[in-house]
């Protein structure tokens, strides 16, 4: 009996501590639709500290090789404290990402664990 009610006094401090998580809202926000041809631009920061960005602009117009260039980034904070920022490149040949973590040592650095998984 008394492991049932540990068990379910657990169980409802997990539910209070969620609830009590500040909630998520924008912080800024700026928009260039579409323009016709393609191009846009975007960008967005949370209050929890992620962000996005993305620009598409169209490279060799009117060619047959004509093609949106874009280029953009994102990042997050883990519940550990860790920031991941992925800045990428989407264009004719793919897309391109490079991934960098900032742990609690400073400086941007990849994973040696996403590293060894993205080599092979």
């Amino acid at each position: 009996m008394q492991k049932l009610i540990l068990v379910l006094l657990l169980a409802v401090c997990a539910v209070r501590a969620q609830q009590q998580q500040p909630a998520v809202t924008i912080v800024k926000y700026e928009s260039q639709p579409n323009t016709g041809n393609g191009e846009y631009s975007f960008s967005y920061e949370l209050s929890d500290g992620s962000a996005r960005s993305e620009q598409a602009v169209l490279q060799g117009a009117g060619t047959p090789d004509e093609f949106l260039l874009v280029t953009g980034s994102f990042r997050w904070t883990s519940p550990d404290g860790q920031v991941t920022q992925v800045d990428y490149t989407a264009d004719n040949t793919g897309y391109h990402p490079t991934v960098r973590t900032q742990g609690g040592g400073g400086g941007f650095g990849i994973p040696s664990a996403l590293a060894a998984s993205l080599v092979g």
